[in-house]
């Protein structure tokens, strides 16, 4: 299962790839998701900016799972399948802390109150492998 701030985005196995620019600095770059069985598909513009702790992150997540049409560049506002959203995140040696708000996009029709957004991250590593729990403050 994918899930995006606590909401259930597909049921089915999916899978995830992204191409762009990456940097030290400053990364542009888009993310596309789709299910094995085709029901989940969406793409994602993502402009992030990070120095030396922080980061700002812009997001632009055009979700359009089960659309007989897709209209990308629909930004309308009682049309738009786009949630355009900014995250502000700090990283301290053993947690990140991040605060994201929806700027503009669907989020009216999830009926929850995902507009703001607060999260914990704790991370460990093992050998090579890395491990994230994430808790969703509100």
């Amino acid at each position: 299962m994918h899930y995006w701030r606590g909401l259930k985005v597909t049921n089915g196995l999916m899978t995830g790839t992204s191409v762009g620019y990456f940097s030290n600095h400053f990364s542009l770059y888009g993310w596309g998701g789709l299910s094995i069985d085709g029901s989940y598909t969406e793409v994602t513009g993502i402009a992030k900016y990070t120095n030396k702790n922080y980061s700002l992150t812009l997001v632009d997540i055009d979700n359009f799972s089960g659309l007989p049409k897709v209209d990308y560049f629909n930004y309308k506002a009682k049309e738009t399948n786009h949630i355009v959203d900014l995250t502000a995140a700090y990283q301290f040696p053993f947690m990140s802390l991040s605060w994201s708000t929806v700027l503009y996009g669907n989020d009216r029709v999830v009926g929850t109150s995902t507009q703001r957004y607060l999260e914990l991250g704790f991370n460990a590593a093992l050998n090579e492998a890395s491990i994230q729990l994430a808790i969703d403050l509100f």
